[in-house]
């Protein structure tokens, strides 16, 4: 049982932020993330560039995990709680699944029960989350809990969808509050996960099923993110920096996010509707090595993913020294391949894990080639001959690859924004196709 002070603390901060229906906007913080110039004030500053979107900071409150993140959330917000967290300490920034990080992603699920045990709707909403449009003329109605996906397939019924726990809508009632119980306890039977993972192995749960609870899962088209773009921008209501790890680089990201979303709001509503402006993407930063892919996958953490050797980023430190040393000595385990085979099996590797080499896989939207196309010529950086064989096969669909380049800057600015061109390669590199 929760103390009575402790409720009625709540319940005053979530009485003064509800809305009519009894729902609130929540995001949790912690010092690390509070700082100026950090993930809060490009959240905060999202609401206040998005489309209809700055009348939710009325409703949004923020749940603080140690002091200095309160007294940040109180100089710029009105509503902030700050959570009792027994005696952990959530300051410093919580690396993907140490101790700290899992501690405080459970803290965050017993928390959001509570929230539902007295009655209030929510929508949870990582702080690195950016509001772009309003995202209640977007949820399904007469459903519980409908979530955002890291990748979504299609059909927003389908439970094989890869829910986000960076954003949600719940509704309070039985069936909620049951599934969040469920869901907190289920963490002792998988005490090395954190609540996304523990969520997806218990969201085909025969205990789940039988409470008749109404899951969808909300389209990346809508509410994207760094995983899956929601590529639209006179679509997309939200874009969260999933798949992106270490505090510097989502600021990084975030902040080009917004730079795009600026851009946009900028242009005549003729323009919104006729032009395709693209996020915008750059090397990442602080990455060991960031590599181009001959298949990408849509994640670019995602190790997965089929490597092409032949265009890469690495900077020059320890880690990328040893990896290089590492990858040539590999050579000899695997005597009949060539270096790009050799870093597919190396890649895993848990020397590299252990070297923590920060590696990131990059996208074929952005650098493409002939075995998987960037599509949109306002978005291509380089296009890679790949999957070809022979030297004249290679010039000749490199020399049309050009040619089908210089139409495109031939065109007026007008035109880039409107037209559709698409390459004609490839003809004789058919290799993979």
């Amino acid at each position: 049982m929760h103390q009575a002070g402790y409720e009625s603390k709540l319940e005053s901060v979530l009485r003064s932020a509800s809305m009519k229906d009894k729902t609130v906007i929540i995001t949790t913080l912690n010092d690390a993330w509070a700082k100026p110039g950090s993930i809060f004030d490009l959240f905060l500053e999202s609401f206040r560039l998005g489309n209809q979107t700055k009348k939710f900071l009325n409703h949004l409150v923020v749940i603080t995990l140690d002091q200095k993140a309160h007294a940040r959330c109180l100089a710029l917000h009105k509503h902030c709680y700050q959570l009792e967290t027994k005696g952990d300490n959530f300051t410093g920034e919580a690396f993907f699944m140490t101790a700290d990080y899992l501690q405080m992603m459970w803290r965050r699920i017993e928390f959001l029960g509570t929230v539902l045990d007295m009655g209030y709707n929510f929508v949870f909403t990582d702080t690195d989350v950016m509001w772009l449009r309003d995202p209640f003329k977007l949820f399904y109605k007469d459903v519980d809990f409908q979530i955002a996906c890291d990748f979504f397939n299609g059909n927003s019924h389908d439970l094989n969808n890869f829910p986000n726990g960076g954003f949600n809508y719940v509704k309070s009632n039985k069936r909620t509050i049951l599934f969040y119980k469920f869901w907190f306890n289920s963490r002792n039977v998988f005490p090395k996960l954190h609540d996304q993972d523990v969520l997806n192995k218990i969201k085909k749960d025969s205990f789940v099923s039988n409470m008749k609870l109404k899951i969808r899962f909300l389209s990346t088209s809508y509410f994207g993110g760094f995983c899956q773009h929601a590529e639209d921008f006179n679509k997309v209501s939200t874009m969260h920096a999933n798949c992106c790890f270490g505090l510097d680089n989502k600021v990084n990201d975030l902040k080009n996010l917004l730079d795009d979303w600026k851009k946009y709001v900028a242009l005549p509503e003729n323009e919104k509707n006729q032009s395709h402006p693209s996020w915008s993407h750059k090397f990442y930063k602080d990455v060991d090595f960031q590599i181009a892919c001959d298949v990408f996958n849509g994640n670019s953490s995602y190790l997965n993913n089929f490597p092409d050797g032949g265009f890469k980023y690495v900077k020059s430190n320890n880690r990328t020294i040893w990896f290089y040393k590492f990858w040539f000595y590999s050579r000899n385990d695997y005597p009949g391949h060539h270096e790009q085979s050799v870093l597919n099996n190396i890649k895993m590797h848990p020397l590299v894990s252990r070297m923590k080499l920060k590696m990131r896989l990059l996208s074929t939207s952005y650098f493409g080639g002939f075995r998987q196309l960037a599509e949109d010529f306002n978005r291509v950086s380089t296009m890679h001959a790949n999957c070809c064989v022979g030297l004249e096969n290679k010039v000749n669909d490199l020399k049309i690859l050009l040619e089908d380049w210089k139409k495109y800057m031939a065109m007026s600015e007008n035109e880039k924004k409107h037209s559709h061109p698409s390459w004609s390669v490839p003809q004789l590199c058919r290799l993979c196709k």
